[in-house]
């Protein structure tokens, strides 16, 4: 009853106050909670600033995670995401790797590497005191560190990253739709001559 009633506000909040940022970031963060509670959402990533254990935790070293040059981006499971550092994607909810996010991981760095997670085992659960790890441990999905294992890079086009980020532009339109000036967004990733173009495009829309 607790988390249902929770749920509902939140969605009130998330509705309302996306069109008054006019970005994703506020509105995206609540949505990732809802589907967390909902067990249908299978991601979310503490951010830098939230408290673990009373500390930071220190990183887990990942395998060619090395060779990546950040910001890179994410591509899962129909989703994008733009991550600085292997915490962006390192720190899963439980029911994310349950449901098998990291078999469909993509990441695609700075240069143009294209990278697949290969391999995902959990290191230990965290505790943090933010708001967002108090919904994932009501809704019996806690945050979990985890130790990923990268193939070999492989060199991305271009053509190839603007269609992944179109690909999942449509696979949820009712998500891009709550953000403000979709439309020219969309378009000047379409027309980005460089990956430096799309990065910046991504920074410029709040997206990291």
């Amino acid at each position: 009853m607790v988390v249902s009633r929770l749920r509902g506000r939140l969605f009130d909040l998330a509705s309302h106050d996306s069109k008054e940022f006019g970005a994703l970031s506020f509105y995206g963060a609540l949505r990732s909670q809802l589907y967390a509670l909902d067990s249908n959402f299978f991601l979310y990533s503490l951010n830098r600033s939230d408290k673990i254990s009373g500390g930071r935790v220190n990183p887990v070293s990942s395998p060619n995670s090395e060779l990546i040059r950040f910001p890179a981006l994410s591509f899962d499971q129909g989703w994008l995401g733009v991550i600085e550092s292997m915490d962006g994607l390192s720190r899963p909810s439980r029911l994310g790797v349950k449901k098998g996010f990291y078999s469909r991981v993509v990441l695609v760095d700075s240069n143009g590497n294209r990278f697949q997670v290969v391999d995902a085992k959990k290191v230990r659960t965290l505790f943090s005191f933010s708001f967002r790890a108090f919904l994932g441990l009501i809704g019996g999905n806690p945050i979990w560190q985890m130790e990923l294992k990268l193939g070999p890079p492989a060199k991305a086009s271009l053509d190839e990253v603007k269609q992944l980020i179109s690909d999942r532009f449509k696979s949820n339109e009712e998500y891009w739709d709550e953000m403000s000036q979709f439309e020219e967004f969309r378009d000047r990733i379409a027309a980005a001559n460089s990956l430096d173009e799309v990065f910046i495009a991504l920074k410029e829309a709040r997206l990291f």
